[in-house]
């Protein structure tokens, strides 16, 4: 039976919606706890995590060349893997490319999503009291178990609609996952300076 995952226009559709609201998504979140949660939220660096996208987003990049380029990758990707599984009658596996791409943004969206009320809320008056700070290694350890738990919830998912949607979706969560793990295990790892006492 046809879903609509099975539609390479809805598939590129979807696709360009849910990574723009990413990165867009992203700038807004960075401008609200510049404005209301900065003193009260420290993050270690960059508000993004993500070392490919740093320097944009640090400089509120609006129009960027990395964004657009992934978006198009996306597209072509998508593109190709239709035409193959539609050169090999193997249809079904289209809408596991769709989840390899989709599926791990809209854990993102949901993080967004969070932080966008939580920076907002932090604006009224003695909503947010006192400081915390992360170490970067944790800012990177949480979102990787972030993706691991949806990565099982995807799972749940797969085997209860045996949906190849899912299948991809929990792979590239679970790789997402393992490789946040490592960044944050050898951030943590790292030598420590040591302090100068004649400074």
């Amino acid at each position: 039976m046809n879903t609509p995952l099975d539609s390479l226009p809805v598939a590129v559709v979807l696709w360009v919606v849910v990574y723009a609201a990413d990165y867009y998504l992203t700038l807004y979140g960075r401008q609200l706890w510049l404005k209301n949660a900065q003193s009260f939220f420290k993050l270690g660096g960059s508000y993004e995590l993500n070392p490919y996208y740093q320097k944009d987003v640090d400089a509120n990049n609006r129009v960027s060349q990395r964004f657009i380029f992934m978006l198009s990758f996306g597209v072509i990707w998508m593109l190709c893997v239709y035409l193959f599984t539609q050169y090999l009658e193997i249809r079904q596996v289209f809408p596991a490319a769709v989840g390899f791409l989709v599926l791990p943004e809209m854990v993102v969206l949901s993080t967004h999503v969070q932080n966008v009320r939580l920076f907002k809320l932090a604006a009224v008056p003695d909503a947010v009291q006192g400081e915390i700070g992360y170490a970067r290694w944790v800012s990177l350890d949480g979102t990787a178990w972030k993706f691991g738990y949806w990565a099982l919830v995807f799972l749940c998912f797969g085997l209860l609609t045996s949906g190849w949607f899912f299948v991809c979706g929990v792979l590239s969560c679970f790789s997402i996952f393992f490789r946040y793990r490592r960044s944050g295990m050898r951030m943590r790892l790292q030598p420590k300076p040591i302090p100068n006492p004649s400074q």
